[in-house]
């Protein structure tokens, strides 16, 4: 979504951080499947601000959303790797790509617990920064915003891994 702005002089505009953060929140308040999906006691009500390691061990992670996390490590280690332009117009593509990705690592959260509260807070740092990459408006921008999602997406692996 491009940035969103009103047509009046004077009034604020909503940047695509703003509207990242505001999604991050949502993410937060909403649950990851609909209320019929919802496995019992899949709450958010006590969820950890910070990312953290379950007792210096990683989190037990579903098949479906390590399939989707490993996509997007994938696909930026191909950006990195030169398989796509490092232009203005790539660093969007990407950004559309992944986006796609955490859209359906979303829709096919089963998770439940601290886990899944620690997923939340993982992809509450992601999705402002995937928005603000998709949306960038100069190739600075978007190399300084690829540089900060490309540690947040691979800070997955260090504190997830596959359930047994």
């Amino acid at each position: 979504m491009k940035n969103w702005k009103k047509k009046h002089s004077g009034k604020e505009t909503l940047s695509s951080m703003k509207l990242g953060t505001l999604l991050a929140v949502i993410l937060a308040l909403v649950p990851c499947a609909s209320a019929e999906e919802q496995p019992a006691g899949h709450n958010h009500n006590s969820v950890p601000h910070q990312l953290e390691l379950n007792k210096g061990k990683k989190w037990k992670a579903d098949s479906h959303t390590m399939e989707y996390a490993t996509r997007m490590i994938t696909l930026l280690d191909q950006f990195e790797a030169g398989r796509e332009e490092k232009t203005l117009l790539g660093m969007q593509t990407l950004g559309g790509k992944l986006q796609i990705n955490v859209d359906e690592l979303i829709r096919g959260c089963t998770m439940t617990g601290p886990p899944h509260d620690q997923l939340h807070i993982w992809l509450s740092e992601v999705i402002p920064v995937v928005t603000t990459l998709k949306d960038a408006e100069t190739v600075s921008q978007g190399k300084e915003v690829y540089d900060k999602l490309s540690h947040r997406i691979k800070e997955f692996t260090e504190y997830f891994t596959l359930m047994d």
